[in-house]
């Protein structure tokens, strides 16, 4: 629970949003220090009780921030030693229906994210305060601070030091992405083996549930490196080179797993572990795709989307499947044993080799969606007209209609 919250404010004394706020925060019982940009005598002495600052900002009508108060705001965070904090960010200004919400893309968020860009648990709060919105920023202010506790930040921090720029990091969903849009790579792409055991160390201690490292150049050499963080139930290891045989291992804790685009020509998913429930493996090379059957796992979702499968096997005992998507394979049948699928809601076949849709799929008691893109013109009339009246959802190709 928020005790004590550092308040850094660059309004001016006696701004009415700005007071709501403070009786807002107060009346969580969470003890405020309050300090103005503007008078720098108050500024000196620290921030060493509180683990948490809110930085209260005007912002422009044009989403920016005058070039004076960054320069104290430079000022104050060259002395504050915030990157070792957990900084959160409340923008004064005006709301109107197409101006309600802060625009991270906009330069008072680039220029703040760039400012603070050494602080690793760094959040710039969604709702504008103004006199109607402060009791909802408060709450906003508390319901994040809640969910950065000390132990987050200190590890974020680490994290933000040993990389080029700071992750994403989610901490109610504790999610944890690596990914870097500026770049279009992951910031552990090109990192030595040194410097990943560091990262993995503080993935282990952050403990994700969401586990995001596409685009980092990963190979089945570089996994001992970083396997200890490969603990989260929901893995991203798309866009990389690695197998299922090797990555299957170290995958104790995993439940939905993507290794899309990872050039795999051949997959045996009897080698995951059993509490993989879901498994994405689009935008491979699958050439082949095996599943023993009694593997132990029931899988409900599976993407084999855009691959190379001319055939399909399909365990009978693999009963669980919910959502299955086969499409842009060179499939011309689908397996019998999908007849057993009970649970089967959706079902993507779209730019297949299909000709008819085998009779089961009419049987299937909770099917509700059905892909049939770019083969609506091959298939039956009578057996889009049947799914029709069955209340199946059918998704075509932009701009058609099986009508």
């Amino acid at each position: 629970m928020l005790e004590s919250l550092q308040v850094v404010t660059g309004l001016r004394n006696g701004a009415v949003a700005e007071s709501l706020l403070l009786e807002a925060l107060e009346a969580q019982g969470i003890r405020l220090d309050v300090r103005r940009l503007n008078e720098p005598e108050r500024m000196s002495g620290t921030l060493e009780r509180c683990n948490h600052v809110l930085f209260v900002l005007p912002i422009m009508g044009d989403n920016d921030i005058t070039d004076e108060l960054l320069e104290l705001l430079r000022r104050f965070v060259a002395a504050a030693h915030c990157d070792n904090r957990a900084v959160l960010v409340a923008a004064k200004g005006d709301r109107h229906v197409s101006d309600e919400f802060v625009s991270l893309a906009a330069p008072f968020g680039v220029k703040l994210h760039n400012l603070f860009s050494a602080v690793g648990a760094f959040r710039i709060l969604e709702t504008k305060l103004d006199t109607d919105t402060a009791m909802t920023v408060a709450r906003e202010v508390a319901d994040v601070a809640n969910s950065l506790s000390a132990t987050d930040v200190a590890h974020l921090s680490e994290l933000t030091r040993l990389l080029p720029e700071r992750p994403l990091w989610q901490p109610h969903k504790r999610l944890l992405d690596f990914y870097s849009p500026g770049t279009g790579f992951s910031l552990l792409k090109g990192q030595n083996v040194s410097a990943l055991q560091k990262v993995a160390g503080c993935i282990v201690n952050l403990a994700p549930r969401v586990l995001t490292i596409r685009d980092a150049g990963l190979v089945d050499d570089t996994l001992p490196g970083i396997a200890s963080a490969l603990c989260a139930e929901v893995i991203d290891l798309g866009s990389n080179a690695l197998t299922l045989p090797a990555a299957a291992p170290v995958l104790v804790n995993c439940r939905w797993l993507s290794m899309a685009a990872n050039q795999l020509t051949h997959a045996d998913l009897s080698v995951l572990p059993a509490s993989v429930e879901k498994i994405n493996l689009q935008k491979n090379m699958l050439g082949e795709l095996s599943l023993d059957r009694a593997h132990g796992a029931q899988f409900s979702e599976v993407s084999l989307y855009r691959n190379r499968l001319a055939e399909l096997e399909w365990p009978d005992d693999q009963v669980a499947i919910t959502r299955l998507n086969v499409g842009a394979n060179p499939l011309e049948r689908l397996p019998d044993s999908l007849a057993n699928a009970r649970y089967l809601r959706s079902l993507g076949v779209a730019r297949t080799g299909l000709k008819r849709l085998p009779e089961w799929i009419f049987h299937l008691p909770q099917i509700r969606e059905l892909d049939i893109s770019y083969i609506e013109n091959v298939l039956p009339v009578p057996q889009i007209g049947k799914l029709r009246q069955m209340g199946v959802a059918l998704i075509t190709r932009p701009g058609h209609s099986t009508e």
